[in-house]
């Protein structure tokens, strides 16, 4: 007669019991694949498409730093290079309690993952930021009697969004709306922003001039500038409730913003040049309405 094979191997553990005479819970379940240290990720991790829908990818040192500082709740994966590692001990700490990835890489590898050479030796995969509605915003914020607020028609430039950000982030500007969302969540546009992006509030408005007609009806008055023609903003009394229109990089306001305007402002110069950088103007502006109001 052919012999049985041997029976399988129990995951149980040995007693002097039988199964029979043990709870269902304590019985010993077979092994669970052991799970990669916290630090170890796989190679496909490089691959910018395996990024999910609602994570961006940010870098650079102030930038991941002040994210970590205020949103460490919605980190996702950290890559690193260990020559800055001590600057990150608490971020590192945070991965292995939270059980999310990190992992040490080379320059090389960074430069593929954020598709830059300035990553400074950091990359965040995070979250990104939900953008509000005007309606909303205007609900939760727009009551306050003395209040400015930025919005930008066609400013794509990640640079000069980076550099707007930190501008408003530093006179506390408490939102920017734009009519494209993804364009300020950009790992560009975070890292120029030195962390002001942690501050600022994105609005995403879908129509111009319904967005000026919500913040009218909320008590603000719309500033536009020019380069041509408008009143010198060093001798104009700024209103307390102001929502500054700013065009894009290369011929500024389209004429329809232009013409929606309540203010047109003129920020004096030499003339030497036709305008400046709609970063540069940003600035300029937003100091003017604090040296007025920030008391």
């Amino acid at each position: 007669m052919q012999k049985r094979p041997p029976a399988a191997k129990s995951y149980r553990a040995k007693s002097d019991k039988s199964s029979g005479d043990r709870p269902r819970q304590e019985r010993e379940r077979p092994a669970l694949p052991k799970r990669p240290s916290t630090h170890e990720t796989q190679e496909k991790d490089f691959d910018l498409r395996s990024q999910k829908r609602g994570e961006s990818r940010i870098y650079g040192i102030n930038a991941c730093l002040n994210f970590f500082k205020h949103r460490r709740d919605a980190l996702v994966k950290v890559y690193l290079a260990e020559r800055i590692a001590s600057r990150f001990g608490a971020v590192m700490k945070y991965c292995a309690e939270q059980r999310l990835v990190y992992r040490f890489v080379s320059d090389p590898e960074l430069e593929k993952i954020t598709s830059s050479s300035h990553h400074e030796g950091v990359c965040f995969v995070v979250k990104k930021p939900p953008a509000l509605g005007v309606s909303k915003w205007l609900r939760m914020h727009g009551r306050q009697p003395r209040q400015i607020v930025l919005a930008l028609e066609n400013v794509g430039n990640p640079h000069n969004l980076g550099a707007i950000m930190r501008s408003c982030a530093h006179f506390a500007v408490p939102a920017i709306a734009v009519s494209d969302a993804s364009a300020m969540f950009s790992g560009a546009a975070v890292r120029t922003a030195e962390g002001g992006a942690e501050h600022v509030e994105v609005i995403e408005y879908a129509r111009l001039d319904t967005l000026l007609a919500e913040f009218r009806k909320a008590g603000f008055r719309v500033a536009v500038t020019s380069s041509h023609a408008g009143v010198d903003l060093y001798s104009t009394e700024l209103p307390e409730k102001l929502l500054i229109l700013l065009g894009e990089e290369s011929s500024g306001l389209s004429k329809r913003a232009l013409a929606a305007g309540d203010l047109r402002l003129q920020i004096p110069g030499s003339g030497q040049v036709e305008s400046l950088n709609v970063s540069a103007a940003c600035s300029i502006l937003l100091a003017e309405h604090w040296r007025q109001y920030a008391k």
